[in-house]
């Protein structure tokens, strides 16, 4: 069967620009509307990443160069297939990421070298319909640069099983609420402690323990979030006390009341450098009184700001790249044996922090 078009007077070379001009606003119409009316009803779901570039969509779509992205693996795809597309690819840099619905974060991977995972906070990203668009491009990158993911023992710990645990895994997700308010304020905080130990040794929180315990480095400690949090009253996550001053004994403790009538507390605490020791180390403060408290170090072996990414029960967290040099300082050669907390007492690293005692009411504020 022919087909026959509607046949029009020839127009001169200025009109068939327009003409190609409104037809490529119309097609271009129609499909930004079947976007929205697809995302909207059948609730389309992101499939690109933007790792690294200067991001406009208008940008985005002219100059697909001067971007690194990651792109939605689909089932099925084999990693053949993902180094075809790869080829074919227009982007300065084309990784895949794998979006599971139970993580709190997208892994990132090069098909050519699948063993060197990247752990990206979803947190860290907006969406503008089918992708991730990094919320800040400057702690973005700082988020990537220390994305790189490293593995726990996965260790077999016998325990009392009778004892009615004091943290479960879904507590973490309160952990990773207050990992997000660090973000906020361009601040990156690590595992430290117990839930550093927990997470290394058996890929879990310890259950005995009472706490969660994070770090962050002095310079970038934020201060203004512990300020802003003083008057968050009637949530599930409170502060419960600030201790010390900045540049000295710095510490902040949030509580967290879960659905399960339990309660529980978040340490954040303050990572100091000792350049001439070349020691790094947090404060441990023991209170004789109500006013006299003693201050002590807790020291860890000298270490900068490069991190990695671990998963701890499905959110991303970051670690130091040297774990286990941290916790033999804090526990001993023997960390992997597990110690009940009733009978712990302080770690292998307790000095005292220059025999300086304090005397003063306001060093620890509730």
């Amino acid at each position: 069967m022919r087909t026959t078009f509607l046949t029009m007077p020839r127009p001169g070379l200025k009109r068939h620009a327009l003409y190609a001009i409104l037809l490529l606003f119309a097609v271009a119409g129609i499909w930004y509307l079947r976007g929205v009316e697809e995302g909207q009803n059948h609730g389309q779901k992101p499939k690109m990443i933007i790792l690294d570039g200067p991001y406009t969509p208008e940008l985005f779509a002219a100059q697909p160069e001067l971007f690194m992205v990651a792109v939605q693996v689909e089932q099925g795809q084999t990693t053949d297939d993902l180094k075809k597309i790869k080829e074919s690819s227009p982007y300065a840099q084309l990784l895949f990421f794998i979006n599971s619905p139970s993580n709190d974060f997208f892994e990132i991977f090069r098909p050519e070298n699948i063993s060197d995972l990247r752990l990206m906070p979803k947190s860290a990203y907006t969406k503008e319909w089918n992708t991730f668009v990094p919320r800040d491009v400057a702690f973005h990158a700082r988020l990537w640069a220390g994305s790189r993911m490293i593995g726990c023992l996965n260790l077999t710990i016998i325990r009392n099983t009778a004892e009615p645990p004091n943290i479960i895994p879904e507590d973490v997700y309160w952990l990773s609420v207050v990992r997000d308010l660090h973000f906020e304020y361009r601040a990156l905080p690590f595992l430290n402690g117990g839930t550093l130990l927990g997470w290394r040794r058996e890929c879990a929180v310890i259950p005995h323990t009472g706490d969660m315990d994070l770090a962050t480095f002095e310079d970038e400690f934020p201060m203004a979030l512990v300020e802003d949090s003083i008057n968050m009253t009637g949530k599930p996550l409170q502060l419960a006390r600030i201790i010390g001053w900045p540049g000295d004994s710095y510490e902040a403790t949030f509580w967290a009341k879960t659905g399960r009538g339990k309660s529980f507390t978040i340490d954040m605490f303050t990572m100091y450098r000792d350049p001439k020791q070349r020691k790094c180390y947090t404060t441990l403060i023991i209170s004789q009184s109500k006013s006299e408290h003693a201050k002590y170090r807790e020291e860890y072996p000298w270490f900068e700001a490069d991190f990695c990414t671990a998963n701890l029960h499905g959110y991303v967290f970051h670690v130091p790249c040297n774990p286990d040099a941290l916790l033999e300082a804090d526990y001993g050669k023997n960390w992997t044996v597990d110690r009940p907390t009733k009978v712990y007492s302080y770690g292998h690293n307790v000095v005292p922090n220059d025999n300086f005692r304090i005397n003063d009411s306001t060093f620890i504020r509730f």
